[in-house]
């Protein structure tokens, strides 16, 4: 049984109000064409399917054109919730779409959806387990459950019968470790207070693949067999060093598992870039990536216009260099709430240009502050 493992899409996403949803199609084009071309026997989707709870017609857009896409090449997909999902909108239609072989987990409902594949080997068990609290079990599983993320999902796994002498899969997206190992997370990552989130590995001991989504980064956590599929788009300048890939498993006998990954080729790649201005333009390569770029000059006007000029993705720029340095020792002795306007406009705008605000802008920004104060 060879099936694509998949998580995190985030269809919809936006990096400092730049839409994703091309990149995203060109990425999901890329997933459909290794299914059709290595003969998958289904696709694995392992929740945050959309980056919001009420996705933008746009984002609900490529979805359906890649759901399309391999209902027509008669590939099964098992889809879960993640914890940015709307279980209730993701569940939308999904009874009728099982008729195209579209198996959608969005809400909890006290039991967990098994679905059944079957190749030259037998049968292989999917089981969905969409994104679950330890508040959203406690209905069905009072006796077991307290606050614990791992208590619940441990609660809900032992409430079905699993087969073990047949391969099964289990689909989920919950944040897993495997004692105190725990895996590799990136800056835009937060954990739950308290760390109560977490779910040890013991619980998916008899299952022969467990499928995850959650964190962004691909990886293995406790065992081959346990795996965060990552991202397949860096979505955050923190993951500039993730390599990002598609996990594809293929069960053989009872027990036997092989995988391999398989890269993502973006549509822009993301990357940071640090130095002086004249020196990032005159040595310009990929001029197309999304860039985060940390000037080094000590003074310079329109930055962002001439860096934009060569580099036309620009995202975010920061500045290195002695105003700044000087403003963030300042912002360490004197809060923000000490300063006037005045003052905390001259802050941004000597960090954001390198020079100080001369006489004319100043009264220029003085007369518009106090038409503003007299407004109000």
């Amino acid at each position: 049984m060879k099936f694509l493992h998949l998580a995190d899409l985030h269809i919809g996403k936006r990096i400092f109000e730049m839409s994703l949803l091309e990149d995203q199609a060109y990425v999901l084009d890329q997933a459909y064409e290794t299914a059709v071309s290595h003969h998958v026997d289904a696709v694995v989707i392992a929740g945050d399917v959309y980056d919001k709870a009420i996705p933008s017609a746009e984002a609900t857009t490529v979805l359906s054109v890649f759901l399309s896409k391999l209902v027509g090449a008669k590939i099964p997909v098992l889809v879960v919730s993640g914890n940015h999902d709307s279980p209730e909108r993701l569940d939308f239609g999904s009874a009728i779409m099982t008729y195209g072989g579209v198996y959608i987990a969005g809400s909890f409902g006290g039991d967990i959806q098994k679905v059944t594949l079957t190749d030259s080997l037998g049968a292989v068990d999917f089981y969905l387990l969409p994104f679950i609290k330890p508040a959203m079990v406690h209905d069905y599983f009072a006796d077991q459950v307290t606050d614990s993320y791992d208590a619940a999902v441990r609660a809900v796994i032992s409430s079905f019968p699993l087969a073990v002498s047949r391969r099964s899969v289990l689909i989920a997206h919950q944040f897993v470790v495997s004692g105190t190992a725990e895996p590799e997370v990136c800056d835009s990552e937060t954990r739950t207070v308290g760390m109560i989130d977490q779910v040890d590995t013991s619980i998916f001991s008899d299952f022969d693949y467990v499928a995850l989504g959650h964190i962004h980064g691909q990886q293995k956590i406790g065992c081959d067999t346990v795996r965060y599929a990552g991202s397949p788009l860096k979505y955050f300048f923190s993951e500039c060093r993730h390599r990002k890939s598609m996990t594809l498993v293929n069960l053989g006998m009872k027990g036997q598992v092989d995988i391999r990954q398989i890269p993502f080729v973006p549509l822009h790649e993301m990357r940071e870039i640090y130095g002086p201005l004249e020196e990032l333009i005159s040595h310009a390569e990929n001029c197309d990536d999304y860039i985060h770029a940390t000037l080094t000059d000590e003074h310079i006007l329109d930055a962002l216009g001439k860096l934009r000029c060569v580099y036309p993705f620009v995202l975010k720029l920061d500045f290195d260099n002695a105003a700044t340095r000087a403003v963030g020792a300042l912002a360490t002795i004197q809060t923000i709430e000490d300063k006037s306007p005045m003052e905390l406009f001259e802050s941004f705008y000597e960090a954001q240009n390198g020079i100080a605000l001369d006489g004319q802008k100043r009264r220029i920004v003085g007369d518009m502050l106090a038409e503003v104060e007299g407004a109000l």
